[in-house]
């Protein structure tokens, strides 16, 4: 409270009443209302100037008393924590739990060791190194941190296995692959997965049981374990059974005219006319189960001139005869994927009797053969040659191209691959001159709506124009006849019109036109008015009602009995041409 105010003054009272206040190192008051200084007990400390005991931090311990400074806090040694503040003894430093491990010293409490990470676990307490941490055994995972004991490892499921230790989650035990199954529960290695037998096929992955594995449909075969999918019966061959590892060959002479025949029926004689149109036999055929050995540009190469050899012995031929789709002599060509093509150059048997040899398990097992003799566990490792088609066609060989197609903004460029050995890649297309195109072609409609309607315009205008003439003279004729004269003028619409002496019975105005009007009719009070093509109501001229109530003519008498109408005479106007009807009144 002393030392609460501000001011210069309090400052320096303040500082006088602490140096009288304060305790020496390593003393302190007991409690906040004593004044005599004690020794500071263990576990804790006081620096020079201060009036209380600090208490050691968790972590440290202090077994000697009146300790002037911070660093008579011990710290608890590696591998222990303590969560207790003052601790006198070492005692307090507790051992770090199983699945942890302290490589600090001082730690201040049980979590700030550091545990072992998911996949391994560890029994021992009081660990100082992540070397006590261990791994999960192969066929195992395990995604739990800082665990004790191995029974946190768990077993891959079954149709997976796994031959690296430690690993953390279930996504890391492989899968068999499609055509193999697995019931076997922490399986350490590949070759727990099984493969179905010839005849039969599996697509999925990861699967537990042998009945997944299917049978072949009729016109399919499979001779190879381990198949993902079946083969259709190539050309000149069927099968109409279920699982088959083989298909049956056509009779002589006769052949088939697609692949997949489920039927001897489908064998015809025009079938192999109709196959046989081609100078050379195109072959083609699947490597599967071919290991990435193979893929090497050295060993690639000599598999390639081996099937080659065997090819041309197969067929009695020389050996230049076989060649590669870029028309290379003496090899074939095999695609990453394993499918193999070669054409066969100036075969003059028919297609039915070198069916009976190339699709003959014998030829198969030389071909198998020639791969051992490059790698000699191709056969351990399931390497078949399957899917093993003929037909005749006339060899062009493929030139690998690249091809270039260059806009203002980007450059695309592709290479075309070789045919029937893997998909093509996309080439793109500059579609920009389209847009020029349709840009022209719009400007061409619309210049063309254009002149149409101004051509309609025109000729709408000539005809209106026409018609005005026309009604022109109508309109003069109509006033002759209509209008009544006499000796003196007529004020009609504010002009003077000169009268002759011969006074003329106006006629009566009907609803048909002027020029129809009997002259003899006498006109009477009721007859109709003259309406336009719209039937619309005539109106009446102001003169002519002026005339009616009983005006006086300006210098002559007008007899009250006899009416005068005054009728609106009709444009003769073309209604297409003009839009409306034109009326005028006299």
């Amino acid at each position: 409270m002393l030392c609460s105010a501000s001011g210069f003054t309090w400052l320096i009272t303040c500082t006088m009443v602490s140096l009288v206040l304060a305790c020496p190192p390593g003393k302190g008051y007991p409690t906040s209302g004593s004044r005599a200084c004690v020794e500071c007990s263990q576990g804790t400390w006081s620096a020079a100037g201060a009036t209380e005991c600090t208490r050691c931090r968790p972590g440290t311990w202090n077994s000697a008393r009146g300790a002037a400074d911070e660093g008579a806090c011990l710290k608890c040694p590696l591998g222990t924590w303590s969560s207790q503040e003052a601790s006198p003894t070492p005692s307090s430093c507790q051992a770090c739990p199983a699945g942890r491990w302290g490589e600090k010293e001082g730690l201040g409490s049980g979590v700030e060791c550091t545990a072992c990470l998911p996949g391994t676990w560890s029994q021992e307490y009081g660990a100082t190194s992540s070397e006590v941490c261990q791994s999960c055994p192969v066929g195992t995972w395990s995604q739990s941190s800082g665990a004790s004991s191995p029974s946190v490892c768990i077993e891959c499921p079954m149709g997976t296995w796994n031959d690296q230790s430690g690993i953390s989650s279930q996504a890391e035990c492989s899968k068999c692959p499609a055509g193999t199954w697995s019931d076997v529960r922490g399986a350490s290695e590949a070759s727990t997965c099984r493969s179905c037998s010839v005849g039969r096929y599996q697509p999925a992955v990861g699967q537990s049981n042998h009945s997944v594995c299917l049978r072949c449909p009729p016109g399919t075969y499979n001779m190879g374990p381990g198949a993902a999918s079946c083969d259709a019966c190539p050309a000149g061959s069927w099968s109409d059974a279920f699982g088959a590892s083989s298909c049956n060959l056509c009779p002589q002479s006769e052949w088939t005219y697609s692949t997949g025949s489920m039927r001897v029926g489908d064998c015809t004689p025009g079938a192999l006319r109709h196959a046989s149109v081609g100078a050379s036999v195109h072959m083609t055929f699947q490597i599967r189960h071919m290991d990435d050995a193979f893929l090497a540009p050295s060993r690639l190469g000599l598999l390639e001139s081996e099937l080659a050899k065997q090819i041309a012995l197969a067929l009695n031929v020389d050996v230049r005869a076989v060649v590669d789709v870029a028309g290379e002599n003496a090899t074939v060509s095999i695609a990453p994927d394993g499918a193999v093509s070669a054409y066969v150059l100036g075969a003059t048997a028919p297609l039915d009797q070198l069916a009976r040899t190339l699709y003959d398990l014998p030829f198969r097992s030389r071909l198998l053969q020639a791969a051992n003799a490059i790698d000699p566990g191709a056969s351990a490792k399931g390497m078949v040659f399957a899917a093993i088609s003929i037909r005749s066609e006339q060899f062009v060989p493929v030139v690998p191209t690249t091809t270039s197609t260059s806009t203002v903004s980007t450059t695309t460029t592709s290479t075309t691959s070789l045919a029937g050995l893997s998909a093509p890649t996309a080439t793109s297309h500059d579609n920009s001159w389209w847009w020029v195109l349709a840009a022209l072609a719009c400007l061409v409609l619309a210049s063309g709506l254009t002149c149409a309607t101004m051509a309609v315009r025109a000729r709408r205008t000539g005809n209106c124009g026409v018609a005005e003439t026309k009604a022109e003279q109508q309109r003069e004729e109509q006033r002759e006849e209509v209008v009544p004269r006499s000796s003196g003028p007529v004020l009609l619409g504010g002009h003077a019109i000169a009268q002759s002496s011969e006074q003329k019975e106006p006629k009566a105005s009907i609803a048909k036109p002027v020029d129809d009007a009997d002259p003899g009719q006498e006109p009477s009070g009721d007859s109709p008015t003259l309406r336009n093509a719209f039937s619309s109501p005539l109106e009446t001229h102001g003169h002519v009602e002026d005339l009616e109530q009983g005006s006086a003519w300006q210098g002559a008498n007008v007899h009250s009995s006899m009416p005068v109408t005054t009728p609106r005479i009709e444009r003769d106007c073309n209604v297409a041409a003009c839009s409306v009807n034109c009326w005028e009144s006299a």
